[in-house]
């Protein structure tokens, strides 16, 4: 299975982008079930919503629990979401009289907060020297959009642009936001179908008691 840092520049950023999502799941509070949220470490949360999401490959989960490396990334993300909370304190306060006149007008703080996080989240995990740079990918995840990223690498080689770090993540409008939460629903989604399709077809098995029946 190909390592994070091995995929081509436009799937990393696309799978660091999902992977961006899921850390920010688990780290916002309005995300969390309140007992859930108290009793399990950030590390801990991630590593359970991270093998769910069926984003890395199994064998990321054979232990049970992430590198002291990988733990102190995710310790590094969550300061970031503080600092994010820290901004928005302040754009709430220089909204105000805009709320005041035209309710709704302004993006809302949280929306901004999620995408300045996710957006800092996929830089550094697209970095090289990342702790998950190494991270394996699930086969699902490498074969899917193959094509549509064929083009998109064509297309950044035609323009003569590259950029490993992903530094031209960048989400600009409540409109990406909305997006990226329907590609996590669709995701999910997709995630149950397999499993049910992984699971016995009980329903077409001829039931014993009427085996014998005429």
């Amino acid at each position: 299975m190909p390592k994070l840092s091995e995929l081509p520049a436009p799937k990393r950023k696309e799978v660091a982008r999902l992977i961006a999502q899921e850390v920010f799941t688990c780290i916002d509070p309005p995300n969390q079930d309140r007992d859930a949220y108290v009793a399990k470490e950030l590390s801990d949360r991630f590593f359970a919503a991270l093998c769910a999401s069926e984003l890395a490959h199994e064998k990321e989960f054979y232990g049970t629990e992430f590198t002291a490396a990988r733990c102190t990334m995710l310790d590094e993300f969550d300061k970031l979401h503080s600092e994010a909370l820290e901004h928005a304190k302040l754009y709430d306060d220089c909204i105000k009289p805009m709320q005041e006149a035209a309710p709704n007008f302004a993006v809302a703080s949280s929306t901004l907060v999620r995408m300045w996080c996710t957006t800092k989240y996929a830089s550094l995990l697209c970095k090289e020297a990342s702790p998950f740079a190494d991270l394996e990918i699930a086969e699902e995840v490498d074969d899917a959009d193959a094509d549509s990223d064929s083009a998109s690498e064509s297309e950044e080689e035609g323009e003569g642009e590259e950029d490993s770090d992903c530094d031209d993540i960048i989400a600009t409008s409540e409109e990406s936001s909305s997006e990226e939460e329907e590609e996590t629903r669709e995701r999910k989604k997709k995630r149950k179908n397999r499993e049910r399709e992984r699971e016995p077809l009980h329903s077409m098995s001829p039931d014993p008691a009427n085996a014998n029946s005429p």
